[in-house]
């Protein structure tokens, strides 16, 4: 059947919803009632003719049949008063086009904004209260259901993506689709930024930062929107003590530095023990997330384990901290306490009632470190830092033991 058949059907469906609207009757059990009649009319008649058995690719690999989309779509269109030229003319357009464009939307819990924060790449920070109401309608924020947070005490992490192609047209439901689709950017892509937002948030304040769950979205009004998908951890969220606001300018830098950073494996590994210790319920949890922390940033390209740990660990931390002979010292004191604690919990399995072992300063001692390593640009040469020597940082000479902050 011709396009100006679908015209027509769509126009007949108007037609009854302006007469379901006279009558006072809710749009929304209008829809119900003609969805499947106008689907099954729709989809004999051009440019819907070509979905009928047609495959959706949803990304990174995945899809589903597209069958049954078209009568809930265009019902959605006349409600909003879209003319039924206009419907069967985005119709013909996302088919010409057939590329799928989507978000991968992650509730940031632990962390609010004030306002919204565009990165270098073009994926978004996005306060709670500027959540489209569409995105709550795709169970965006359904994560927060056994959640300490309210969705509005939150951020969230956009993330845009395309799907090309976004169909694969069959002949039937059996037959298999002949082409691969390619989502862009890829899911590798995409994790490396949740997790570099994640490190860049946990080194801008002392809270725990989690984005356990991703959501795909698609633009309002979408033929192919595949929306609803999930990824990530699906059950109860980790239980947050509190949700903090990020400083704009800390976060943005802390950022841009990981995008630089040489040797992001060890560093991001260092970075997420950091954040396991502000989950951490007990004591000796902490001690050994942030040991585990510290002994992995400060031990970094260590070829040999038989040397003192302990003490090349604290030497290292002084040295990368401390701006005089005092700080150095206080620094050098405090990363020994974090590593017999460390010692302590790993070969006893608990803390002693005598430990001295303070989480508050010894998770600042941990940041602190992490933070001054980054701006470096790499891990630093340990000989020539513990000799108060220089080296070279985002390819400048500077000082050996530079201020973090």
């Amino acid at each position: 059947m011709t396009v100006e058949k679908a015209v027509g059907i769509l126009r007949d469906a108007g037609a009854s919803l302006t007469a379901a609207r006279r009558d006072l009757r809710d749009p929304q059990d209008w829809r119900r009632d003609v969805i499947e009649r106008l689907d099954s009319a729709l989809i004999e008649t051009e440019p819907f003719r070509c979905l009928h058995a047609a495959w959706l690719f949803t990304g990174d690999g995945g899809g589903r049949i597209l069958g049954g989309r078209c009568g809930p779509w265009a019902a959605d269109q006349l409600i909003l008063d879209k003319s039924p030229e206009s419907i069967v003319d985005a119709a013909q357009a996302e088919i010409a086009e057939n590329v799928n464009r989507l978000s991968d939307v992650s509730p940031i819990f632990g962390a609010k904004l004030d306002r919204e924060i565009v990165l270098e790449n073009g994926d978004a920070l996005i306060p709670a209260s500027q959540v489209p109401s569409e995105w709550r309608a795709s169970g965006v924020m359904d994560n927060f259901v056994r959640s300490p947070f309210d969705p509005r005490d939150c951020c969230v992490l956009r993330q845009d993506l395309s799907v090309s192609p976004a169909i694969a047209v069959r002949t039937s439901l059996s037959e298999r689709a002949a082409v691969q689709s390619v989502t862009l950017p890829n899911d590798e892509e995409r994790r490396a930024i949740r997790a570099r937002v994640r490190a860049a948030m946990l080194l801008s304040c002392n809270s725990a930062i989690e984005l356990p769950v991703a959501t795909r979205v698609g633009p309002p009004g979408r033929l192919f929107a595949a929306v609803g998908l999930k990824t990530g951890a699906l059950g109860s969220p980790t239980p947050l003590p509190h949700s903090v606001a990020i400083d704009e300018d800390k976060f943005k830098r802390n950022f841009e530095a990981l995008g630089r950073f040489k040797s992001t494996e060890a560093l991001t590994r260092a970075v997420d023990r950091l954040g396991r210790a502000r989950t951490s319920k007990g004591l000796t949890d902490v001690a050994l997330e942030l040991g585990i922390a510290a002994e992995i940033l400060l031990m970094h390209g260590t070829s040999s384990n038989n040397t003192e740990i302990s003490y090349k660990l604290a030497s290292r931390a002084a040295w990368l901290l401390g701006h005089t002979s005092a700080d150095r010292a206080i620094a050098f004191k405090a990363a020994r306490e974090l590593y017999k604690a460390r010692s302590e919990a790993v070969h006893n399995g608990t803390l002693s009632s005598k430990s001295t072992f303070d989480p508050a300063s010894s998770g600042e001692l941990v940041r602190a470190a992490i933070e001054s390593v980054l701006f470096r640009g790499d891990f630093p040469n340990w000989d020539v830092l513990v000799l108060g020597g220089t080296e070279i940082a985002y390819g400048v000479q500077v000082d050996a033991h530079l201020r973090s902050d």
